[in-house]
């Protein structure tokens, strides 16, 4: 086989790839500064509630929410706007946007963050069956969390409280074991004391 590439064959390889390797540049420039900018967006929140004023936080929670979907500061921001619609016992909106960081969140790290406040949303409606899923699956997917021991005692009250007490009980003696010398460990202990 002989191939011959002549200079105009050269050339449009060159051309072409020079394009396309601008064209990744300029994608990686603007999905940066997309990132940047819902940071800046999120940073004068953090300001605006700072000094008080509540109302324009929240606006630019909303803003960078929507704005700069998919991007971390849009997730940090979720979790900012499910805790302000929690106050407000908006509780469905708040678990949709809870949901939405567990399955998607980045860095992956804010998914234990949205995942133990679900737990919260369920508990504040005395949900405790959900509460208790929930709990299981936090357990379950991040059990090295520094949430874990809280979870693991919300979840041993959610038992005791809808009539699980053996399982209850199971679950405070895990944090005995697990987590030795921690508050959990000395509530986990007060707890079995005031069930015998």
């Amino acid at each position: 086989m002989n191939f011959k590439v002549g200079k105009k064959s050269v050339l449009i390889y060159v051309i072409t790839l020079v394009f396309i390797l601008a064209g990744i540049g300029c994608f990686k420039f603007l999905y940066k500064s997309r990132e940047t900018k819902a940071v800046e967006k999120l940073s004068g929140a953090y300001v605006f509630f700072s000094r008080g004023d509540q109302n324009t936080g929240a606006a630019l929670i909303d803003e960078t929410i929507a704005q700069y979907a998919a991007t971390p500061a849009a997730y940090q921001a979720s979790l900012i706007k499910a805790d302000l619609l929690t106050q407000q016992r908006n509780f469905d909106e708040a678990l949709q946007l809870l949901q939405n960081v567990v399955a998607n969140g980045i860095p992956y790290d804010i998914r234990h963050l949205a995942s133990s406040r679900i737990i919260n949303i369920y508990d504040a409606q005395q949900d405790y069956f959900n509460a208790i899923n929930a709990a299981n699956q936090f357990v379950n997917n991040y059990p090295n969390s520094f949430l874990v021991k809280d979870v693991y005692l919300n979840l041993a009250v959610c038992y005791i409280t809808t009539g699980s007490r053996d399982l209850g009980v199971k679950t405070l003696n895990v944090i005995l074991e697990k987590f030795p010398a921690t508050r959990e460990a000395e509530r986990a202990q007060n707890i079995l004391y005031q069930l015998k």
